[in-house]
């Protein structure tokens, strides 16, 4: 229930996440004149840097956050891998936008695929696998299939493709047999590394139960041990149908306190291992699909009522349009808009979350998007060379394999 007062004028933006779509999202902002606050969890995050002031603390601190939402006017999210309850309660105190229940569609495999159908958008054919006979007969029906994580997944993390059922056990035992904390808890039920978790069983509120029988063989304990009924459970996971596409592409769509709606035009994605590679502008479709693919972006955010900015990803296969996912904030894709589009994807959802008039999304020019994965940002010296590759890193400390550390946008 909200007991605030909505604060005017809006002066101070709250961004929940530090990673890198809050740090560009921060340039954007103090652009315009206005001041940034961070929430995050993460030391030397890359936003850190860049705005007026960090909040550091773990996302279920209620005392850190009702600090955040007092600092600002207007607050959102720039990653949809936070607990819902954090942006519920930042929404019980100060102006939030999207509001929390889209996060809580969005940041569910099921919940979204669920939504989009009741709507009558089209997605892949999917599945929600309960146990380990429900996988195996739903890939029998679908032939090829990826199995992923319900919630927590990006990136093609948590995610793997099934052709045969003599697959499915050692990928069935890999994530319902995962790693688990020393209270029991698996840790992608809690959101918590081992590592990380010194919480007992009897501490975190769930009830114990003492083992008599194991549900499926999944594990053997002690009959003595105290375990809960997590431990029994494992990861919520959905199965879905696997696309012969011809592409992707993705739509960004913004709509803004007072209903107006502006759409992007639309992009071609090529991934590589799962992750975005680059993104491709004018995207590689007919002009109907373009115009069908911006219709149904429109519906979508329309439908949730989102107030920001949202992504559609799509897969094309032949005049046919069958939606991936979605993302309610700026997204990978849409970063060519930084230096090809009038207004970017961070400015308008600045505009956006304000009650600002969004801007134009019309492309000034083409040519595309070069992620720099890994090691990639070691290699700048052919980007500088080019007088029309405009860089932007993301001040990351550490480079990892399958990290993006920056992106190229290649203007033709």
């Amino acid at each position: 229930m909200k007991n605030f007062k909505i604060k005017t004028p809006i002066k101070t933006l709250g961004i929940i996440g530090g990673g890198q779509l809050g740090r560009m999202a921060c340039f954007a902002a103090q652009a315009m004149g206005f001041r940034t606050v961070i929430f995050t969890d993460q030391k030397n995050s890359p936003a850190s840097s860049v705005t007026n002031q960090t909040i550091l603390a773990k996302y279920s601190d209620k005392k850190a956050l009702k600090k955040f939402a007092d600092l600002v006017d207007v607050a959102t999210f720039e990653f949809e891998n936070i607990p819902f309850e954090t942006v519920d309660y930042v929404a019980s105190q100060v102006s939030f936008f999207p509001r929390a229940e889209v996060l809580k569609i969005t940041q569910h495999r099921i919940l979204e695929k669920n939504f989009l159908n009741s709507i009558g958008v089209k997605t892949a054919d999917y599945a929600e696998i309960f146990s380990l006979e429900d996988l195996q007969k739903n890939l029998k029906k679908f032939g090829k299939a990826i199995l992923k994580t319900a919630t927590m997944g990006y990136d093609g993390k948590g995610q793997f493709v099934l052709t045969k059922v003599a697959e499915v056990q050692k990928v069935w035992s890999q994530l319902v047999d995962g790693p688990r904390n020393k209270c029991g808890v698996t840790s992608w039920e809690c959101g918590v590394t081992s590592w990380e978790c010194g919480v007992t069983s009897w501490e975190c509120g769930v009830t114990q139960l003492t083992l008599g029988v194991t549900p499926h063989s999944q594990l053997v304990t002690p009959h003595s041990q105290l375990v809960t009924p997590h431990l029994l459970r494992g990861p919520e996971l959905i199965l879905e149908k696997f696309c012969p596409f011809d592409s992707e592409i993705s739509v960004l769509v913004a709509r803004s306190k007072n209903s107006e709606i502006k759409t992007y035009a639309p992009l071609t994605n090529i991934h590589k291992n799962g992750i975005l590679d680059e993104s491709i502008y004018p995207a590689k479709i007919s002009k109907a699909l373009q115009i069908k693919a911006q219709a149904i972006a429109k519906k979508i955010v329309e439908k949730l009522d989102l107030v920001g900015i949202l992504a559609v990803e799509f897969f094309v296969i032949g005049d046919e349009l069958l939606v991936n996912e979605l993302a309610p904030r700026p997204h990978n894709s849409g970063h060519f808009s930084m230096d090809a589009c009038v207004t970017s994807q961070f400015e308008q959802l600045i505009r956006a979350i304000t009650g600002l008039p969004l801007g134009s999304t019309e492309f000034h020019s083409e040519g595309r998007m070069k992620n720099l994965i890994g090691d990639e940002v070691k290699n700048l010296e052919k980007f500088y060379k080019n007088p029309r590759a405009k860089i932007h890193l993301y001040g990351k400390e550490k480079i990892a394999a399958g990290r993006k550390m920056g992106h190229v946008n290649l203007l033709k």
